[in-house]
């Protein structure tokens, strides 16, 4: 079984603190998106990537726990309908 690796960008935690909630959903959205479709093009499944993806950007991007709840139902969603 393959390794999923990781994709993440480097930016400050405390900087996406700083921005408006839209923004920082944006910001998110973004970022998962960009790093999903690298992992995926590195030959690795959706399931594979996606858990592990979302707790990277999670990271880099913390959200609160209203804001996480809706972009994880809009971005699965989004998987689905782009990659299957």
């Amino acid at each position: 079984m393959n390794q999923a690796p990781t994709f993440g960008y480097s930016t400050f935690p405390t900087a996406a603190l700083t921005l408006p909630s839209m923004d920082r959903c944006n910001h998110f959205r973004r970022h998962f998106s960009r790093s999903l479709m690298q992992c995926i093009h590195h030959g690795f499944s959706v399931e594979e990537c996606f858990g592990m993806i979302w707790e990277e950007t999670l990271e880099e991007i913390p959200l609160p726990e209203h804001d996480q709840s809706q972009l994880y139902t809009e971005l699965i969603h989004w998987a689905r309908q782009r990659f299957f």
